[in-house]
C-alpha cells in the first residue's frame, strides 16, 4: 500500500525538486494522479494527499490567505519542501501518518498569523 503510492508519486517529488518544470504544474498532474482509479478508492492517504497538495497550490491563488506578491514563491517553496519531506520519509504506514502529521502542522501554520515557517 504505502510502496505502491511512494513508486507511484516519487517521479512526482523527483521532478518538483529537479527545477526543469514549473513546479505549480507538476503539482497539478500529481493531483490528478491521486484522482485516478485506483489509488483514491483503495489507499488511505490518497485522498489526504490530493487536499494537502491542493491547499499548498491555492497559496498561488490566494486562498484561504494572501501572501501577496510573494504567494508563488511562497508556493514553490512550500512545494519542495513538502517533496523533500516526502522522499525522506520511511515507506511504512507509520512514516506515511508522520508525513501527514508533519505537512498539516506546517499548513496549519502557514494560515495561522505570525511567523511564516521557513
Amino acid at each position: 500500500m504505502v510502496d505502491g503510492l511512494a513508486e507511484l508519486l516519487n517521479p512526482y517529488m523527483r521532478r518538483i525538486l529537479g527545477g526543469s518544470e514549473d513546479p505549480h504544474d507538476v503539482v497539478d498532474e500529481l493531483k490528478w494522479t491521486l484522482t485516478e482509479a485506483p489509488h483514491m478508492e483503495h489507499s488511505w492517504g490518497a485522498g489526504w494527499l490530493y487536499r494537502m497538495w491542493g491547499s499548498l497550490s491555492d497559496i498561488i491563488d490566494g486562498y484561504p490567505v494572501d501572501f501577496g506578491p510573494d504567494r508563488e514563491a511562497i508556493a514553490i517553496r512550500e512545494f519542495r519542501h513538502a517533496a523533500q519531506d516526502w522522499l525522506g520519509m520511511p515507506r511504512t504506514r507509520a512514516g506515511l501518518e508522520s508525513y501527514i502529521e508533519r505537512q498539516r502542522t506546517r499548513l496549519a501554520s502557514l494560515w495561522s498569523p505570525g511567523p511564516r515557517t521557513e
